[in-house]
């Protein structure tokens, strides 16, 4: 498969991933990895390995949060070897109507068009379990 463009990686980071989480679209996230997808959350020490683990993780976080949204992207990207670092928000809406706002940093490795690794690096609390 060739190389993505610059512009396909932040497509598939944005308007794959970080939107289908934004709208809970469990879907939407599984097809934007590849089926033996790792997925990292270095300042919490947990690793997910593979579509399954990755879909009950967020479940759990789709049932822990009323709404989530993710922006204010920032982007460095590396076409040659298929990976975008990102920094962003994440505000999380909790049930009671409170909202837990976190400034992160994603690192992602593509493989065939998809994500093959997402490392995380979370600010607080932990919400990804």
């Amino acid at each position: 498969m060739p190389k993505l463009s610059s512009q396909e990686i932040i497509d598939l980071a944005v308007n794959k991933y970080f939107k289908s989480v934004d709208e809970k679209n469990i879907v939407g996230i599984l097809n934007s990895m590849n089926d033996d997808i790792q997925f990292k959350i270095i300042t919490h020490n947990i690793i997910k390995n593979g579509k399954k683990e990755v879909e009950d993780m967020m479940i759990q976080l789709f049932k822990d949060h009323k709404k989530i949204w993710h922006g204010n992207f920032t982007h460095t990207i590396d076409i040659h070897y298929q990976k975008i670092a990102s920094t962003f928000t994440v505000k999380n809406t909790e049930h009671n109507d409170s909202i837990a706002t976190k400034y992160n940093c994603n690192f992602f490795e593509i493989t065939n068009g998809k994500f093959s690794s997402i490392t995380v690096y979370m600010q607080g609390d932990n919400t990804l379990n």
